[in-house]
C-alpha cells in the first residue's frame, strides 16, 4: 500500500454518518442489555431451584430449559451485541475515520 492511498485528515466522517453509527451502536447495546435483563431472572431461578428452599418450583424440564436459555443469552447474545456496539462506537469516536 502506498502512502497516497492512506486516509488523510480531510476524509472525516459526515455528521449523518456519525449519527447513523451512534444509532447502530445504541441498538446493539440495547439488545445486549435486554438479553441481560431476560437472563437475570433465569439465573435467580436456577439458584432458587438448586437450593431446594422452595420445593414448589422444582421442575427438571423448566430448570434445564432456563439453564440453556440463560447460557445462550449471556454467552452469545450479550457478548456479541455488546462487542459489536462497542466496536462501532470506538471506530467512529476514537479513530475519527
Amino acid at each position: 500500500m502506498t502512502t497516497s492511498s492512506l486516509p488523510t485528515s480531510d476524509m472525516a466522517l459526515s455528521a449523518d454518518t456519525i449519527k447513523a453509527t451512534n444509532k447502530l451502536a445504541f441498538w446493539n447495546f440495547f439488545v445486549a442489555f435486554a438479553a441481560f435483563a431476560v437472563a437475570l431472572p433465569m439465573g435467580a431461578y436456577q439458584v432458587l431451584e438448586r437450593s431446594s428452599m422452595f420445593p414448589a418450583i422444582e421442575n427438571a424440564s423448566v430448570y434445564y430449559a432456563s439453564t440453556s436459555t440463560h447460557g445462550v443469552l449471556m454467552a452469545y447474545v450479550l457478548s456479541t451485541y455488546f462487542i459489536m456496539g462497542f466496536g462501532y462506537h470506538t471506530a467512529v469516536h476514537s479513530l475519527k475515520q
